[in-house]
């Protein structure tokens, strides 16, 4: 008896930590937010999921549509696993085309001085898992998604949240009016859209998966994007380490344990994985400050894929530094992934 009276006392000890941990207030209406992800490789994209959903149950986000820049069978199927494991299967879920259906197309090869990660089956286990929760509705594509999602919102509403690749993107850029809106891409993403929050790039110069791997489609987005961009670089996320914490705790297996309890892997990553895109999350959701400092200016992106700065106090682009210490960051990342409201 004592013992679960103790286990339940950590357990919701855990989940109020949100309310608890000493923070800046969230923001006063809720970001309506179209997350865009590359599910299925890193589990971070798990992660920032889950924290959007927990933004969203605090009353700080509105989740319009969750589409997928990733190709891999096992994409959609997580991510509506988590969509419904937190209470809302309706979001709307848009699979990617891919990029050399619209183009003649080559993926930057991978140089050998690129580190590539050994591939963990955790989405696998996920859908093991949680069969029951595995939407069997067809998905239409992303852009159609995003075209009959923005034709919706009222003007400058919207803020995407970018945590992979730009196909989805740069395709919906090029999309023709339809049944869901007069206005090409272009004109509806500038007519709709208020931001992009973009987990992309190396700042102030480098060379980051998001943006070498669709060469073409970022090429394209740093071209024509028509709304402001925030950069959240790789060495933002690289130094936030967040998941020892949830796999350790007493909280049940939620989606975000299991796939962090394979993907934290022995003697490599025993303090934590890095939050890529856990930071773009808190960007789009929070703002920048007093969490943020920016350089604005314009992302310049070589053949390679490798990106440089060019600072303008009137550009439309902004990349982010830390202003407060990553051990707060990471308290407050790491809360919100353990969230297990409504299951």
């Amino acid at each position: 008896m004592k013992k679960f009276v103790l286990a339940t006392a950590l357990l919701l000890s855990v989940t109020n930590c949100y309310n608890d941990f000493e923070f800046p207030a969230g923001p006063e209406a809720p970001v309506r937010v179209i997350f865009d992800t590359d599910m299925g490789d890193d589990c971070d994209d798990v992660g920032a999921l889950i924290m959007l959903h927990a933004m969203v149950d605090k009353g700080e986000a509105k989740i319009l549509a969750t589409v997928t820049s990733n190709i891999k069978s096992t994409a959609i199927p997580v991510i509506t696993i988590i969509n419904a494991y937190y209470n809302r299967p309706e979001i709307p879920v848009g699979a990617t085309i891919p990029y050399t259906d619209y183009y003649t197309h080559t993926h930057t090869p991978i140089l050998q001085t690129d580190y590539v990660e050994p591939e963990i089956p955790w989405h696998d286990e996920l859908i093991r898992r949680f069969p029951d929760l595995i939407s069997s509705a067809v998905n239409p594509d992303a852009v159609s998604v995003y075209r009959r999602v923005l034709a919706s919102e009222a003007d400058t509403s919207a803020t995407i949240i970018l945590v992979g690749g730009f196909t989805n993107l740069a395709l919906l850029l090029e999309s023709p009016p339809d049944e869901f809106s007069p206005l090409n891409g272009c004109e509806l993403v500038r007519k709709k859209v208020k931001r992009l929050v973009a987990m992309s790039g190396h700042f102030p110069q480098g060379r980051e998966v998001n943006i070498y791997s669709e060469i073409e489609a970022t090429h394209r987005i740093v071209a024509d994007w028509p709304t402001p961009v925030i950069f959240c670089g790789w060495e933002l996320g690289n130094q936030i380490l967040t998941g020892k914490e949830l796999i350790t705790s007493v909280i049940p297996d939620t989606p975000a344990k299991v796939a962090y309890s394979l993907c934290m892997w022995q003697g490599y990553y025993d303090d934590g994985r890095p939050s890529f895109d856990q930071i773009a999350v808190m960007a789009a959701i929070r703002g920048i400050e007093p969490y943020f400092s920016s350089v604005k200016g314009r992302i310049s992106v070589a053949a390679d894929g490798s990106n440089s700065w060019i600072n303008n106090p009137f550009g439309l682009h902004e990349y982010l530094k830390f202003e407060m210490k990553t051990e707060r960051i990471e308290t407050f990342i790491e809360s919100l992934m353990m969230h297990t409201s409504g299951n």
